[in-house]
């Protein structure tokens, strides 16, 4: 079979599981919402004299909210699509904050989106009786669920949105989206409370809400694998699922996960039969140029530390970039950075050669010098352009390391129910990548090289 058309079928079985999962997770959910309904209506009953069962055997009466505010006893209704919508309206009235939208670099329009209806359909099976209990059983019933996936991209976030929106007013900057190991794809089928396609639609919202250029992923879109035939499919329809999904202008490198890793630890693809499925070439490494800046894209393959061929091959691809480069601006991202844990020994840290030599390179470039590695010498003498950092995943944390006098930068994992999506805006007159942290953990503000090439002494 040839890799594109294994690409495509595996991108469509991806999509259909994370489908079947999203349709159980809401079938969970909303059974979930109607015990925790149906509990609270028996507790009011105890208080409030209640219309019994009728006699046909059919439910009673639920408690419910009439239009100017008073609560009182009412027949259940089905639930129409009308209904639903004066809900949302009245809901969406009260809270502005949850229909604005960055647009050309400022808030400056109120947006509801056209998928609300979709996000909202816990209220198809809860009428405006329920809506208006949700406040009194919030500690029980976690109704929020799928209006605050909404809000989290638009609401809960506004705040980060503006001021994320607001370093693009002028100067020399480049901004991107930022997020690593979500492990969506594997044996972790209704193992996450927020699900797969939860995440991706908010990664599409927050692309889409913000002046971002493109959306980066450090690596391990997939888990571990049952089998091998599962793990062949996952990997061919990986990246075209992400880029389906939040937008063509998403670029992944490629993780350790990425390879198919079997429950004995072992990876069944190699790197090119990789890049084979996603790229439709040989090697998983490539540069993307966008407005004055490279974004240099690396492939660590698995977790052996040792240099081989492949390996070589993107450290002679980069040297000979490098010393052609015109961009005054590049950075680098790579999954496994300069060290990583020592497998069962976590104490332990292990050196990871490709990350140093391609940090080893970039220093000599900035420093304007010469450098020698595997018997092919690169001169950087006339070298145009500053490496600023290097970007990485793997450790599920946030870290700044140093190789080689590059920073290179960890940020903690998108993985189950934790959201950990940088807003990244790289300032390169003030020498400080801004990262905006959407979801757990803190935002940073992280010295870079700064540019025109420098000197370290010793």
């Amino acid at each position: 079979m040839r890799p594109e058309d294994e690409a495509k079928i595996g991108a469509a079985f991806v999509e259909t599981a994370l489908i079947r999962n999203e349709l159980e997770q809401q079938a969970m959910e909303l059974g979930r919402l109607q015990t925790a309904l149906a509990r609270l209506n028996d507790r009011l009953s105890e208080r409030v004299a209640k219309p019994k069962k009728r006699p046909d055997g059919s439910a009673g009466q639920l408690l419910a909210a009439d239009g100017e505010g008073r609560t009182r006893w009412t027949d259940p209704v089905t639930v129409s699509d009308g209904m639903v919508g004066q809900v949302v309206e009245r809901w969406l009235r009260a809270h502005p904050e949850a229909t604005t939208t960055v647009a050309d670099r400022a808030i400056t329009r109120a947006k509801l989106s056209d998928d609300i209806a979709n996000a909202l359909d816990f209220g198809r099976g809860m009428p405006e009786q329920a809506m208006a209990m949700f406040g009194q059983v919030q500690a029980e019933v976690q109704a929020g669920t799928d209006i605050r996936r909404y809000l989290r991209v638009t609401g809960l976030y506004r705040e980060k949105l503006i001021r994320y929106a607001e370093q693009f007013d002028g100067g020399d900057g480049f901004g991107f989206i930022y997020f690593t190991d979500p492990h969506l794809i594997g044996n972790t089928f209704g193992e996450s409370e927020i699900t797969m396609l939860t995440f991706l639609q908010e990664m599409k919202a927050l692309y889409e809400n913000t002046p971002a250029r493109f959306v980066l992923c450090g690596g391990d879109i997939l888990n571990h694998e049952q089998n091998v035939a599962q793990a062949r499919m996952h990997a061919a329809g990986a990246l075209k699922l992400l880029k389906g999904w939040i937008s063509e202008h998403t670029y992944v490198v490629p993780g350790n996960h990425d390879l198919g890793y079997l429950p004995d630890g072992h990876s069944i693809i190699t790197p090119e039969r990789l890049a084979a499925l996603w790229h439709g070439r040989p090697v998983g490494y490539d540069v993307i140029r966008d407005f004055h800046t490279d974004c240099y894209l690396f492939d660590s393959g698995n977790c052996v530390a040792a240099m081989n061929d492949y390996r070589w091959s993107q450290v002679h691809w980069f040297g000979q970039r490098l010393q052609a480069n015109m961009q005054p601006h590049l950075f680098g991202v790579i999954h496994i950075p300069h060290y990583q844990l020592g497998g069962e020994h976590e104490d332990q840290e292990i050196p990871f050669e490709l990350t140093i030599r391609l940090c080893a390179v970039a220093d000599a470039f900035n420093r304007r010098t010469c450098i020698a590695l595997n018997g092919v010498s690169y001169d950087f003498t006339q070298a145009h352009g500053t490496f600023h950092f290097m970007l990485s995943g793997h450790m599920h944390m946030d870290l700044c390391l140093e190789c080689c006098h590059i920073p290179v930068i960890c940020t903690d994992a998108s993985f189950l129910n934790r959201r950990c999506v940088d807003l990244c805006y790289a300032d390169f007159e003030r020498h400080c990548l801004r990262m905006i942290r959407v979801g757990q953990g803190e935002s940073r503000n992280l010295p870079i090289i700064p540019g025109g090439g420098y000197t370290v002494q010793g």
